[in-house]
């Protein structure tokens, strides 16, 4: 390397330069530079194996053009180690949770290919060939749902409440352990889901302190604690992520019996829904819940889904397979909810602080 690598123009025509600070056999290394000289962060490669190089880039906080300028740097490198450095493969990996860094390989076509955690730090990995390398200026079609995607799990997880009621939905805590077992142990929240009886402590201390906050850090899911008025924990609301598919989430509730027939699931659930259309901007909310279980069916119904029909033996309850009822609620659903002028009027949502731990795989729940 010569000389400073000029990127396309990023977004708004905004000019940038890699200026050199490192050329060896095995590593190259550049500052990124705007048009008026101002350092936004910087951009290397690393050789780890013949005609394999890592990207690597890190940004200025509330730098100047911010994830296009980032894109538009890390691909003017990535495209030097293809043409220059002769790369077959470039690789990446960046810590779980660091949202803008795995925007930016996205928009560069980098495909995932899962999560090691054989450090206190689990890490993200993924790579592209070549071929595959897209233009920052040309990103995936699904792009602007991952961009939300990422600004919303790169804050805090919202509380939401139902005015004049204080219930609420918020981050679970390690006081909830005890509430939570209880939610889950009590027959009515056993009925009509696939939790084995006695859900010990132990469980729900691992869903509490490292299945929930891990599942917001890694931008797969939100699951908060159901509070009711004195703060107790009496359950859970969550809507799963998928990764084929950006714009649908997987809806799944658990509610201690001394919070029902209040109309307090539709409230919660609807607020859910409506953060998640607003946040992460789906377009489609699914929910599947055990045929017979009419009272869950009822309040999916009163929220706005709609019963599309039946997965027949679908999924075990209590060792039998059993059939479900699925459901959808589409964003353009929500002006039309049974009962009632379309989002929960009374829902307000303000941050909260969250708690980051380790990921784990969540339990199946109807």
């Amino acid at each position: 390397m010569t000389g400073i690598l000029r990127p396309e123009p990023g977004e708004g025509g905004l000019l940038l330069a890699l200026a050199p600070t490192a050329r060896t056999d095995r590593r190259r290394a550049w500052t990124v530079l705007d048009d008026t000289g101002t350092g936004l962060g910087t951009v290397s490669l690393t050789r780890t194996a013949p005609h394999v190089w890592r990207l690597s880039f890190t940004a200025v906080p509330a730098a100047r053009g911010g994830a296009a300028a980032a894109a538009c740097a890390a691909g003017a490198a990535a495209r030097f180690a293809v043409d220059e450095l002769d790369a077959r493969l470039l690789t990446w990996s960046a810590p779980v949770g660091d949202h803008p860094s795995r925007l930016v390989a996205y928009r560069l076509g980098f495909a995932f290919e899962g999560t090691t955690r054989t450090s206190a730090v689990p890490r993200w990995h993924a790579s592209v060939e070549p071929d595959r390398l897209r233009s920052p200026l040309d990103p995936p079609a699904d792009y602007p749902l991952a961009a939300a995607r990422a600004a919303a799990f790169a804050a805090a997880p919202p509380l939401l409440g139902i005015a004049g009621t204080g219930v609420h939905l918020r981050p679970f805590a390690p006081g909830d352990v005890a509430a939570f077992a209880d939610a889950c142990n009590r027959p009515e929240s056993a009925a009509w889901t696939s939790i084995t009886l006695p859900y010990s402590p132990g469980r729900a201390r691992w869903f509490a302190e490292r299945y929930a906050p891990e599942g917001w850090r890694a931008g797969q899911r939100v699951t908060l604690a159901v509070a009711d008025d004195t703060g107790r924990c009496a359950g859970d609301i969550e809507i799963r992520l998928r990764e084929d598919d950006l714009g649908t989430g997987d809806l799944g509730c658990l509610l201690h019996p001394r919070l029902r027939g209040r109309g307090l699931a539709r409230a919660l659930v609807g607020a859910l829904c409506d953060w998640a259309f607003d946040a992460l901007h789906l377009r489609r909310i699914e929910s599947q819940t055990f045929c017979g279980n009419t009272a869950a069916r009822f309040m999916l119904e009163r929220v706005g889904f709609r019963i599309e029909g039946t997965l027949r033996a679908h999924a075990l309850l209590h060792a039998v397979p059993t059939d479900r009822w699925i459901g959808t609620l589409l964003a353009a659903d929500r002006d039309d909810r049974t009962g009632g002028g379309g989002r929960v009027a009374a829902a307000t949502v303000r941050q909260v602080s969250s708690t980051p731990s380790i990921e784990q795989k969540r339990r199946s729940r109807a």
